[in-house]
């Protein structure tokens, strides 16, 4: 976001650029559906109906442990070994593609996780879990937030969530097309936008 955001100020300079935080994928999806928001970085899948999405990433998930945690000085663990663990974890009822793609995971190993305490970001759920009141999954890409007491081990067979920029389909903000051109994502040509 932060090299998207920085070229798109130095092409468009006299484009305003709001960056709204605090929303899950679902919740995103629907934003753009109802032209809340122009376009919207958002794990996937979400439910696309009437919009584009265009995968830019993905990230493997690893395993949030607080560092006195018996397993945090492993290379790698399996997930399966945090059967009795309990879980810091993303909200069920918010649509959070990240706490489908935890209980997936779970599954996929063998067990239905035991949720202590549902976070509301990224940074909260980190921060639970260096506090000790469980374990968690959160991505590769939480490495660079350096949490205190918290250490991210590797799993076996990490699943992977794609990343995905995502606008509505037809959009007509004369913006936009720069926006994801700034993002690598193509220019005015692109599909999914409408005559600017």
């Amino acid at each position: 976001m932060y090299r998207t955001a920085r070229r798109f100020r130095a092409h468009r300079p006299q484009a305003r650029l709001v960056l709204v935080t605090g929303r899950f994928s679902g919740e995103l999806a629907e934003d753009l559906r109802t032209d809340r928001v122009d376009a919207a970085l958002i794990r996937t899948p979400v439910d696309d109906d009437g919009l584009v999405v265009h995968e830019i990433d993905r990230h493997r998930l690893v395993a949030a442990l607080p560092e006195e945690h018996p397993l945090a000085g492993r290379d790698t663990i399996d997930l399966a070994e945090l059967a009795h663990d309990p879980f810091v974890t993303y909200p069920a009822r918010r649509m959070a593609v990240m706490r489908t793609s935890v209980d997936a995971a779970c599954l996929h190993a063998g067990f239905l996780p035991r949720i202590e305490q549902e976070a509301p970001e990224t940074h909260t759920l980190l921060s639970l879990v260096g506090a000790g009141v469980g374990v968690g999954l959160a991505l590769d890409a939480t490495a660079e937030l350096r949490t205190p007491g918290v250490v991210l081990v590797p799993l076996t067979d990490p699943p992977e969530v794609p990343l995905a920029l995502a606008w509505k389909a037809g959009a007509v903000n004369p913006v936009l097309a720069g926006l994801l051109e700034a993002a690598g994502v193509g220019g005015a040509g692109v599909r999914g936008i409408g005559p600017v």
